[in-house]
């Protein structure tokens, strides 16, 4: 995605006043907001803003492009993307200016990602037709990712044959104690089978919800998130063997990050950060811990792996440390992505997600066995239709894997998405679904559970054979259930209702299916993967905390309860604040480097008061770091060094971005490469977002008017220069910002990381003025040097 493309919009803004009956500042609000949110990945509320806009400019090819990619990323809608990118692509551009606001036409780019938006809709000929046209519309290869259009053609291929060869499982509603008409996600649950939580998107917020097992049925859910101390954003990744370690992710700053929570004394403890070895500058997406609890396997997009999100795995010593990173190997990771990796309780088997893997398209479920020799085995794709041309990310293993958990669209289903229960029916698990028909031609051959069904009789339902009770003993009466068989689904119908008419249809067919049907051989790639498994059977928005009290007091989990811990808490930013800023392990202390850093930076420009004020620590909370940098900001008013200070920070920002460009992107993958800028554009929306309109304008109007701009020193400079009277009133808000930005951005960087820089601008400082010196002394010789040519050509003349 061209980044400069986010701003290309901002020319309707112009046309738009009339149709919103709102103010020029308005609307650019609006357009900037809706930029943020497209970017920082919140598709559906940027989707609601490009909507809003279509109405009054539904021939704007730009519009059916974003709109178009907004809902190729949201789930459950991705189809919808198909109306707007054909759009697009009757109108795109080979002479596309990513920098000019006057731009309408939509890039090359909309072919590819509309071959994409087929492809998820299972309309495979067409996304073959689009994906060939995209490539021959290209002139330039080099500006885009073509191994990533070369992964898409190949993965066609491989949808076809899969789909040739579905499984057979059952799929049943956990119902509704646990999933209500939100999205609900990331299903973990315990080895020992006892504690169960989940994620759910409620309406300002995410929450993390766990329910106990008592008497062989799931409890209501409570709601921990007040227990978990979030701030910001996170969900659920994997529960240890007696469910008191729960594992989580959370979005630091654009990072991902691994937390743990701790379940003591009846209350989970607030999460704490994974050291160092685990979490990273990358991004960290998924964890979760052996039955035994002394390997951690995680996802990571870290430098030195195989390609994008890579497994790894980390062994705890005896202090409870987690140790060095180990990369699982290539026969697991590919140059594409692997995430959210379960062992199962044995440890034998390995299940994750990939669309690195030969798949049905897109993330698809995976497992590798280990074998003997310490190596994991080729992955297995766990086949269509549970996997589908769409993404399968998080599947959660019970016991040896033949059951697990996922989160789905279920049409009768409670909400957006709702947990279920699989279970799958392959030789390696000793499980077997077969026909009426089949079920008497090889009776002697199948394995002791096998599901006998019917699925003639009624259409879309599928009828269990009453005379053979012991196989249905599993089957709970109060869930519904929907079978996957010869990839049709079928209802399972109320068997009390359907003995009679089974039993008529039985008799009828008994004389005509004597015979057993002819089986297709499965190709030879296929047949190995089966046999390999046998035998060795032995992929949201932040709100702040007053309104995420709110939103816990009309939670439908433990209403009672979650009021009573929110009086206990508190309800108050300030409240908060004190507690963390009195709590011990936050106490003023210096970090060395960082205040290296800032001194080298700051190169004696700053007064030596200020410079002692920045001699502390800033690792902090985010609520406790702006209330550190509003006392160094009024100092800096106070004694008008606000600008200088500020050229301090943004150097060190330009530093930070600098070492970031070349780090991989936190996107998902994309056709176009990436361009230069994008680190410091990445940046900026971030500064943006929290800056206030006027502001944001400023700035908006800096990148417009110089387009060149890729260093916020140079940014500093323009406003400070060009805009100098109406930046002023803003310079202290600038300050803050950038600080802040610098300061959470240095804090996240590895410790490698942070030495380097001190490294660097300690060579490059420590010997400034003997180079001023030099600098100084050629720059005289040159210029006497010069004064003596032009005085003998003179004499020359004369």
């Amino acid at each position: 995605m061209k980044l400069r493309y986010i701003l290309t919009l901002l020319v309707s803004t112009q046309l738009c006043i009339a149709s919103f009956g709102q103010t020029q500042q308005d609307i650019n609000n609006l357009f900037r907001d809706a930029n943020a949110y497209f970017y920082f990945e919140d598709y559906e509320e940027a989707l609601s803003l490009y909507l809003d806009i279509y109405e009054s400019f539904p021939n704007n090819q730009n519009l059916d492009y974003r709109i178009g990619i907004c809902y190729l990323n949201i789930a459950g809608k991705k189809e919808k993307a198909i109306h707007y990118l054909e759009r697009a692509v009757q109108n795109v551009s080979h002479r596309y200016n990513e920098n000019s606001i006057k731009e309408t036409k939509a890039p090359i780019d909309a072919y590819f990602y509309l071959g994409n938006a087929y492809f998820i809709a299972n309309r495979l000929n067409d996304a073959e037709r689009t994906y060939n046209t995209f490539r021959n519309s290209i002139k330039n290869e080099r500006k885009y990712d073509m191994e990533y259009l070369k992964h898409q053609l190949e993965g066609l291929k491989q949808a076809r044959t899969l789909k040739n060869y579905p499984v057979n499982y059952l799929q049943s509603n956990l119902g509704e104690v646990i999933n209500n008409r939100f999205p609900n996600f990331n299903p973990v649950i315990s080895g020992d089978g006892k504690t169960f939580a989940f994620t759910t998107k409620e309406r300002f917020y995410q929450s993390i919800n766990v329910s106990r097992k008592t008497n062989g049925k799931w409890g209501r859910p409570k709601n921990i998130t007040l227990d978990l101390a979030v701030d910001g954003v996170c969900s659920t990744l994997s529960l240890n063997y007696d469910g008191t370690e729960l594992y989580l992710f959370k979005d630091d700053n654009h990072v991902g990050n691994i937390y743990v929570s701790n379940f003591t004394d009846g209350k989970w403890s607030p999460m704490k950060k994974l050291n160092e070895n685990i979490n990273t500058e990358a991004y960290e997406t998924h964890a979760s811990i052996s039955a035994d609890g002394s390997t951690l396997f995680f996802a990571s997009n870290r430098e030195g792996g195989f390609g994008g999100l890579d497994i790894y795995y980390s062994q705890r010593d005896a202090n409870g440390n987690w140790g060095p990173a180990i990369n699982l190997g290539k026969s697991v990771n590919t140059q594409f992505d692997e995430n959210t990796p379960f062992i199962t309780n044995d440890g034998k088997t390995l299940f994750f997600a990939s669309n690195g893997h030969k798949g049905v398209g897109g993330y698809d479920i995976y497992f590798s066995q280990l074998q003997s020799d310490g190596k994991w085995s080729s992955p297995i794709n766990l086949g269509y239709p549970i996997n589908t041309t769409d993404d399968e990310v998080f599947y959660q293993p019970i016991d040896e894997g033949a059951m697990g958990y996922m989160a789905v669209f279920d049409p009768k289903g409670y909400g957006e998405t709702d947990i279920v229960q699989i279970e799958i029916f392959l030789p390696q698990y000793k499980r077997s679904i077969v026909s009426s028909s089949d079920y008497y031609a090889r009776k002697a051959s199948l394995p002791p559970k096998t599901l006998v069904v019917d699925t003639v009789n009624v259409s879309g339902t599928a009828l269990l054979d009453p005379t053979r009770p012991e196989h249905l003993s599993y089957i709970a009466s109060d869930n519904h259930y929907t079978l996957f068989f010869e990839g049709k689904s079928y209802d399972l119908a109320d068997l009390s209702k359907v003995k009679e008419l089974f039993a008529t249809r039985q008799t009828e067919r008994l004389e005509a299916d004597e015979q057993p049907k002819p089986i297709t051989p499965l190709p030879s790639s296929i047949v190995n993967d089966r046999l390999i498994a046998q035998n060795d059977s032995a992929a949201p928005q932040q709100v702040n905390t007053d309104s995420l009290i709110v939103s816990l007091a009309s939670n439908q989990y433990d209403d009672t309860k979650a009021n009573d811990e929110i009086t206990e808490k508190g309800d108050s930013i300030a409240q908060i604040t004190e507690i963390l800023t009195n709590n011990d392990s936050l106490s003023p202390k210096t970090q060395s480097e960082l205040f290296d850093i800032l001194s080298a930076l700051a190169n004696d420009r700053l007064s030596s008061e200020l410079i002692a004020m920045l001699n502390q620590n800033w690792d902090l909370p985010s609520d406790v770091l702006k209330v550190r940098l509003k006392s160094l900001s009024a100092h800096a008013d106070s004694t008008s060094q606000s600008a200088e200070l500020s050229k301090v920070f943004a150097s060190l920002l330009d530093i930070i971005t600098a070492k970031s460009s070349g780090g991989k992107t936190r996107q998902p993958r994309q056709i176009a490469q990436k361009t230069l800028d994008e680190e410091f554009f990445f940046r900026l929306q971030k500064i943006k977002r929290k800056a206030s309109s006027d502001l944001a304008l400023l700035l908006d109007d800096a990148i417009l008017t110089q387009p060149e701009i890729s260093l916020f020193s140079t940014l500093l400079a323009y406003l400070m220069s060009e805009k100098s009277d109406a930046f002023q009133p803003y310079i202290n808000e600038f300050l803050m910002l950038i600080a802040e930005e610098s300061l959470t951005s240095f804090n996240s960087l590895s410790k490698k990381h942070r030495e380097e820089i001190r490294e660097t601008l300690s060579r490059k400082h420590a010997p400034i003025y003997g180079i001023l010196l030099i600098s100084i002394i050629a720059f005289a010789g040159l210029v006497t040097l010069l004064f003596a040519l032009r005085k003998s050509k003179k004499k020359k003349k004369e």
